[in-house]
């Protein structure tokens, strides 16, 4: 087998493209996740990854939280929510090799 450094990967999005946004059905509140237990993988992600993985990608996963830039939540609950996701592919067998997180926001931290 190729090693990792000499393989392709593939960069995936976190939010909108593995797990689903969290919708607050009382206030009509969109945002992204920031608890373990807003973890929900949207239709056919396990199924891609295992794939991607099966035909010889490395995967990664990058985010944008800007949250703790703007007071939202901790960045202590975005790596709560980040382990959540890594620990739940685990499970189902998908190795992530990175996750990378930008917390920045211009009008934030």
């Amino acid at each position: 087998m190729t090693p990792a450094s000499e393989r392709a990967a593939v960069i995936l999005d976190r939010d909108g493209t593995l797990i689903d946004v969290v919708r607050d059905e009382e206030t009509g509140v969109v945002s992204v996740a920031f608890h373990p237990d807003h973890v929900v993988f949207l239709p056919g992600v396990i199924e891609g990854l295992r794939l991607l993985a099966g035909a010889g990608f490395v995967l990664a996963v990058a985010t944008n939280q800007p949250g703790p830039a703007k007071g939202q939540y901790s960045r202590a609950a975005v790596e709560r929510t980040n382990d959540a996701l890594l620990e739940r592919l685990q499970r189902e067998g998908i190795a992530i090799a990175a996750l990378e997180v930008c917390m920045h926001h211009p009008s934030g931290g």
